[in-house]
């Protein structure tokens, strides 16, 4: 995230779209990498909620995705795994996940629910593009300071790059134990 906000400088009014396609797609294809990211997490939430719920997958599948918000489907893996593994695996296997996600997830809900922005700067005379996401201006009436942006103000191209592989290394992790519980399910 950048430390200081980037000062606007408009050199053209109109620039052409070969003037700006390249940050433009760069950060876009960034942006779609971690929203990708996050539903391979989801997936493996899923299936931890339908070990943790021991019902066939159709059935983990109607109570699951009827919770639309990303914090209520942890809380019920959450809640099913604090009733189905014992106190020792609970802590040591979950919550360091939970607590990944507990971090990560303020992010993902700022990039999902505010708008890119794209700011024109200079750099030795010449435009510069560059695109981030902010908070929406009328959430800052709240005066609260967005957990995602760490105290910083926008979230550009190179957090994005980090998060995805953040939420890549997280998913991993959780496929981990999924296949773990599944082991211990089986035998």
């Amino acid at each position: 995230m950048a430390d200081q906000p980037r000062p606007q400088v408009i050199i053209k009014a109109f620039p052409s779209p070969e003037e700006y396609a390249d940050a433009e797609n760069d950060f876009l294809r960034t942006l779609g990498l971690c929203v990708s990211q996050w539903a391979f997490v989801d997936r493996q939430l899923f299936k931890l909620f339908r070990l943790g719920l021991q019902a066939a997958t159709h059935r983990a599948a109607v109570v699951y995705y009827r919770n639309k918000t990303l914090s209520q489907r942890i809380q019920l893996v959450d809640e099913l795994l604090e009733q189905n593994l014992n106190s020792d695996s609970y802590k040591s296997s979950w919550k360091p996940l939970q607590k990944s996600l507990d971090d990560l997830v303020p992010v993902r809900n700022i990039f999902v629910h505010h708008p890119t922005r794209r700011l024109h700067a200079a750099k030795d005379g010449k435009a510069v593009y560059l695109y981030s996401i902010h908070v929406e201006p009328y959430e800052r009436h709240l005066k609260k300071k967005p957990k995602g942006l760490n105290g910083k103000t926008e979230i550009d191209v190179d957090d994005l790059q980090r998060h995805a592989e953040s939420v890549q290394g997280l998913e991993q992790d959780l496929e981990m134990l999924v296949k773990a519980l599944t082991t211990q399910t089986s035998t």
